[in-house]
């Protein structure tokens, strides 16, 4: 994935503690690339979420991807892009497999899940 001119597959510098962050940002970028919003104000609304939650984490890079996640979300909802009844039943969602799913292994909601809540 490219994104300004800098090829992101390739990049060995990028920095992610857990795969969902790494999921996170590539699902950000490609709805930037669709158009959903411009870059300037994504990193304004980013900017906003880490000032008001600042420091709530022990782990510095799960707090900042958290606030992306945050971030994400209200833009989401701000351009009626989802509903938030629908963002509270995929995290119930993502919970639930989260305790199912043993340690080491994949996490993963079913389909049939997914289609009862989109």
């Amino acid at each position: 994935m490219t994104f300004k001119g800098k090829d992101f597959k390739s990049d060995k510098n990028l920095i992610f503690s857990e795969p969902w962050q790494a999921e996170l940002f590539a699902i950000t970028l490609n709805l930037h690339e669709k158009g959903l919003f411009n870059w300037d104000s994504w990193t304004k609304k980013l900017g906003g979420s880490l000032k008001r939650e600042k420091n709530k984490s022990k782990d510095d890079l799960e707090d900042y991807f958290l606030n992306w996640l945050s971030a994400l979300e209200e833009t989401l909802l701000e351009k009626k892009v989802t509903e938030l009844t629908k963002i509270i039943k995929i995290e119930k969602a993502w919970r639930d497999a989260i305790s199912k799913t043993p340690h080491g292994k994949k996490v993963e909601i079913s389909g049939k899940v997914l289609n009862s809540i989109l």
